[in-house]
């Protein structure tokens, strides 16, 4: 009797990986080893013609199936001779019997920058067969006016008149109130209490709570709360969030792998949380600024420094301007541009100060700009550094977090260490002292940018790694 793949994939139910019997175990192999697929496919079987099992190999055989990719065929009812093929970077382990929609659930707390946004996109793009679902718990919790009259008390018993603070004031008061985190812990629950039909589930950040799930999570980040005591001044930052350790560990304990954007958060995890080695894959981030077509010929003969950063000080914008001045003694006719930010007293004499700037202004300063610079003080990631590389400039970034894995000292830009005001002036020198030098650094910034922090390369990692331990629970 001849059979027809009705899906190549392992068949997944909830209380496991269905037994085949052993003829079809044997064909399936045989099938499966002959079409090059480096897993094993179970076959569902279905008696057809000799010419139509020919027919789906040869479409197998011609769809060239490479390496962590899988192609399903199905069977329309009635009839073995037609067939469709569904592209997948997911391994049939993560998949559904019987061609039944395949799901992830996002579950992220606030915007997370435009990270998380450019991700999902990814994965979207990526799996265009996949639904894909989004859960704010922080949106779910305080999305309406109802809901922040009622944190209102909690934020003010907190954080009292700096609740009236322009530029989030509120938010940061309610989030260190009891209040705040058992609302998000109710929320969270109430969400894996509903949302049950998923293979898996991406939860943003170490601090969102994992209540009960009827499915792997995953955690993707880009810092822990003990990762601040090891940057400069980062103690005031952990002070701010040790009240959460204890939820933290919790949550990264219950995670299926967690996804970290930098070495330095992953030597975090290993060193101070005690993640085994395997649960810990360092799968980078992505540039989020679209690519930009036209560039100033003339950029790098100007000698401009752009600096893009909201929050002045964090940032190292007071260090910045020092050092500025110790280059204008070197270099007369360097400038300085600040966006984002907009520090009041120091603009004039090369310094231009801009405050905030939509995302165009930002891909247009970026484009004609010599060097980026943002010598932060405490700095999990800088998403902008990529941004910069991406547009051809060579940055000066601080010695810690997660520059270190894309900064390489005079072929990308300089490290520096935080504080280090000498240092940034002569590392900003170096690199404006001759044209040549700063169009060489910036052309190999964006070669490295554009191979290896891209989100498509992001997803393919985070896709490989949650392919690998889900294979290794199905077949536990």
């Amino acid at each position: 009797m001849e059979y027809v793949f009705q899906s190549v994939a392992n068949i997944v139910e909830p209380n496991g990986v269905r037994k085949l019997g052993e003829e079809h175990r044997q064909e399936m192999a045989q099938d499966a080893e002959g079409a090059g697929l480096g897993f094993h496919a179970c076959l569902e079987g279905v008696p057809v013609d000799h010419s139509t099992r020919n027919e789906v190999e040869n479409q197998l055989e011609n769809d060239h199936i490479g390496p962590g990719w899988c192609y399903f065929v199905h069977t329309l009812p009635a009839s073995g001779r037609h067939f469709s093929l569904t592209q997948t970077s997911l391994l049939p382990s993560i998949m559904n019997s019987c061609g039944m929609t395949v799901r992830i659930l996002f579950v992220h707390r606030g915007l997370f920058s435009g990270t998380m946004h450019a991700l999902i996109e990814q994965w979207r793009r990526a799996e265009p067969n996949v639904e894909i679902v989004c859960r704010d718990v922080d949106q779910l919790s305080f999305g309406s006016l109802l809901q922040k009259l009622r944190g209102l008390p909690h934020a003010v018993a907190n954080g009292g008149l700096k609740v009236l603070r322009p530029g989030g004031g509120f938010g940061e008061c309610l989030r260190k109130s009891p209040f705040y985190w058992k609302r998000i812990r109710e929320t969270t629950r109430i969400v894996y209490q509903k949302e049950t039909s998923y293979q898996f589930g991406i939860s943003i950040g170490t601090i969102v709570p994992i209540i009960n799930p009827k499915f792997p999570i995953f955690i993707y980040t880009d810092n822990t709360i003990l990762a601040n005591k090891s940057y400069h001044g980062g103690e005031e930052r952990y002070l701010f969030w040790e009240h959460l350790l204890p939820l933290e560990k919790e949550v990264i304990g219950k995670a299926a792998r967690i996804f970290t954007m930098s070495v330095h958060v992953s030597q975090t995890l290993l060193e101070e949380y005690s993640v085994t080695k395997e649960n810990v894959v360092q799968v980078g981030a992505g540039c989020n600024s679209p690519k930009i077509r036209q560039v100033d010929p003339m950029r790098y003969e100007r000698r401009s420094i752009l600096f893009v950063g909201l929050d002045w000080e964090r940032k190292g914008g007071p260090d910045l301007v020092k050092a500025f001045q110790i280059l204008k003694t070197w270099l007369p006719d360097a400038t300085l541009t600040i966006a984002g930010a907009d520090p009041p007293g120091i603009a004039g004499n090369g310094i231009e100060v801009l405050g905030r700037v939509d995302q165009s202004g930002v891909s247009k300063l970026m484009a004609s700009a010599s060097v980026f610079a943002m010598p932060s003080l405490r700095e999990p990631f800088g998403i902008v550094f990529l941004e910069a590389m991406h547009s051809g400039m060579a940055v000066l970034a601080s010695r810690q977090g997660a520059p270190p894995d894309f900064v390489e000292d005079g072929v990308t830009g300089y490290l520096v260490a935080p504080g280090d005001v000498e240092g940034i002036a002569h590392g900003l020198f170096e690199i404006l002292k001759d044209p040549k030098i700063a169009a060489e650094m910036g052309r190999r910034a964006k070669a490295r940018v554009s191979e290896e922090y891209t989100w498509e390369t992001v997803q393919k990692r985070m896709s490989s790694a949650i392919n690998q331990a889900m294979s290794i629970t199905a077949s536990s």
